[in-house]
């Protein structure tokens, strides 16, 4: 059952990468550019609050360990 989903999953990838050439035969295989997928902003941390509380803590601590640095986001309370 997968394996048919695989394929059929495939033949529709080909379509996608095929269209561009139906405008313009001489347009490279692969030429078009895979689409950014953003990460979504989570209830956890405001937008932006993750980064600057990256960036405080390497301002007072110089380099910091990315474990510490996920401990600390896991138990520090919401800013007011």
């Amino acid at each position: 059952m997968h394996q048919r989903e695989i394929e059929k999953l495939r033949i529709e990838l080909l379509h996608v990468d095929a269209t561009p050439r139906m405008f313009d035969p001489n347009t490279p295989a692969g030429d078009t550019p895979a689409k950014r997928i953003w990460p979504r902003w989570t209830e956890y941390f405001a937008k932006g609050e993750l980064a600057r509380r990256v960036y405080d803590a390497i301002r007072e601590n110089g380099s910091v360990p990315a474990g510490e640095l996920a401990c600390e986001a896991m138990t520090a309370s919401p800013p007011s």
